[in-house]
Order: structure tokens, then sequence, then C-alpha cells
């Protein structure tokens, strides 16, 4: 069974199924695949801005920096659940199988309107802008599921694009 065509919901259901001889081959790019699909169906939640090649720690939008080494603290999560957290840097964990996303969040937009003189209330207070969870479902894909976070670009009229240059 050729596994980028039927993913497994989890490493140990993946791991059992390899045992059992239902999964062969190489499974490279399963779930990056599923991912990219789940921001691509939800747009305004997930905006991907770049998806790395598998093993490259090379991010093309910020001129080839590593993105092992660029965010001031990583998290790390294995089949979901939290394994390392708050570390400065993951170039030991990173793998020639691991894909890097880059997803855009709020401030880019907030930056945006700040520049045009909109600025967001938690820019002017000096506070990290709000998390929202909704009771919205994300349209899942493969293993990923689950509830909408707001990036912030709901409901911003076509207007207020325009003027942001967006």
């Amino acid at each position: 069974m050729d596994l980028k065509v039927e993913a497994s919901r989890t490493g140990i259901e993946a791991r059992l199924r390899a045992r059992r001889g239902e999964i062969t081959g190489s499974n490279t790019g399963v779930a990056s695949t599923d991912f990219r699909r789940l921001c691509l169906r939800n747009l305004v939640s997930l905006p991907l801005l770049e998806q790395m090649e598998p093993g490259s720690r090379a991010i093309k939008l910020a001129s080839g920096r590593d993105i092992s080494t660029v965010i001031p603290r990583y998290n790390i999560y294995q089949d979901g659940e939290l394994y390392k957290e708050g570390i400065s840097t993951i170039t030991t964990e990173w793998s020639d199988q691991h894909v890097g996303f880059l997803i855009d969040c709020s401030f880019t937009l907030e930056t945006a309107l700040a520049a045009a003189d909109l600025k967001p209330r938690n820019m002017i207070e000096g506070k990290a802008p709000r998390v929202k969870v909704s009771s919205v479902q994300l349209s899942p894909m493969g293993a990923f599921t689950g509830r909408i976070w707001p990036s912030g670009c709901a409901g911003i009229s076509l207007s207020t694009w325009l003027r942001c240059g967006l």
C-alpha cells in the first residue's frame, strides 16, 4: 500500500501497520501533504506563506535563513503531544524528513493597519493580540481536524485591505 495515498492517523498506527506489512515504502511528506492541503482549505485561518522542501532548513522568504535557529523559542510536538517546550534551537532535532511551514499571523495585518493609521487596540496598549478559539471547525484534511484559530483577517473590508496595500 502506498502511504502517500492513505496516511495513517498517528505515528503509532503507522508503525503498527508497517509491522503488519500494510505499509511499504517511504512515508516522507505524507503529513506535510495533508497539512498543506489543510492550509489551502482554510486560507483565512492558516495563511500558508511557504512550504519548505523535505530536509531543507533554508527559508526562501527570509533569504535562506535557517528555520532551526531564527525563531526565539521552539515547541516540539510528537504524535500530537508536547515533547519539548521553549528550546532555543532545533538544529539537532531536524532531520532530512522534516518539512517546514511558514504560516502568516496577525502581526502582518496589524503592521499594515498601523501603517494606514488604523492601529489595532493591542498595539496602542502595548499588549500581545488576543487569541480567540472559535467554535467553527476547520475543513479537515487527513488527520488534521479541529477548531479555527482566527488570524485576525476575517471581517476586514475590501477597502481596508486595499488601503493597507494587502
